[in-house]
């Protein structure tokens, strides 16, 4: 299989591990540490998220990168209602209602921030309408009391363009699932039939 340059056993949070180090191995084991669980499971759904992003940019034809700070939903969102206007009837109002959808992930991006997150989707619609794609939700701006958008490029607050398609795709392919519900069926309570209880009778 190999060569090991070293073998030793290391104590790690009052637990003995075997480590095994290599310098030409491809191998590599992340050692997570925190004061709670509920920390330890954030820390492992966000290296889980950046090592996926590794692995797709490792993919031919997927190291392509689109605004994040929800910029490109904003972005997205102005090309819908632009193509809702021409519709008619109906299919206008749910195109449009899709539209208005997409900036919800630069609203919560904004609220999360301590932003004020109509203030921060209003200006960030009118930076992208007037040709500014590349503007996001600015997370610092309530330290510099400044404009709550930011350039995404000079920060490097990208995303995976394969990893923003797909997620869009699953959020339409859920919401035509929710759609196509035509009845709900809710369940019994599990056992048998209520006994009747002996009625009260009053000897007097």
């Amino acid at each position: 299989l190999g060569y090991a340059e070293s073998i030793d056993v290391e104590e790690i949070s009052s637990a003995k591990v075997t480590v095994v180090r290599a310098a030409d191995s491809k191998v590599s084991t992340i050692v997570l540490r925190g004061a709670t669980a509920n920390f330890l499971d954030e820390v492992e759904r966000a290296i889980d998220d950046a090592v996926n992003v590794v692995r797709c940019c490792a993919v031919k034809g997927q190291r392509q990168f689109v605004v994040g700070g929800g910029g490109c939903e904003i972005s997205l969102g102005l090309d819908v209602a632009k193509f809702g206007q021409e519709c008619s009837g109906l299919e206008q109002y749910a195109v449009l209602k899709f539209a208005e959808s997409l900036e919800v992930v630069a609203n919560i991006i904004a609220e999360n921030a301590g932003l004020n997150a109509m203030d921060a989707v209003t200006t960030l619609k009118a930076a992208h309408a007037s040709g500014q794609t590349k503007m996001c939700v600015d997370v610092d701006a309530p330290n510099r009391r400044a404009s709550p958008i930011c350039d995404a490029v000079s920060k490097s607050i990208l995303d995976n363009r394969g990893i923003k398609s797909w997620a869009i795709r699953l959020a339409i392919d859920t919401v035509l699932t929710i759609l196509r519900i035509q009845h709900i069926i809710v369940a019994k309570q599990a056992g048998g039939p209520q006994t009747k209880g002996t009625p009260y009778v009053d000897e007097d």
